[in-house]
């Protein structure tokens, strides 16, 4: 269940995602003539507009999600013990008898 929720949220991120790169692009080069010489530059311009969107984005995204972490790390009660009930029964020692 857990893998098929990551597996939506990536889609959903790279179809919001392109959706937003090409909302900024063609807003840039809506008045643009294709046979302009200028029409590589702004094209670059263009590509650079949508670049720092993305970079803010990720930002906003980056805080909000520490923002949303709230629990703390698991802590060991000796260095180099792992936690959990596997380590608990590898810790202790059978008995022989003879």
């Amino acid at each position: 269940m857990r893998s098929a929720t990551t597996t939506a949220a990536q889609h959903m991120g790279v179809t919001l995602g392109l959706a937003l790169f090409g909302t900024v692009l063609t807003a840039r080069l809506r008045h643009v003539n294709a046979s302009d010489d200028a029409f590589t530059g702004q094209l670059l311009g263009g590509y650079t507009d949508t670049l720092w969107w993305a970079i803010g984005g990720m930002l906003i995204a980056g805080l909000t999600a520490g923002l949303m972490v709230t629990a703390k790390a698991p802590r060991c009660r000796t260095p180099g013990a792992r936690a959990g009930p596997v380590s608990d029964r590898l810790s202790e020692r059978p008995t022989v008898r003879s």
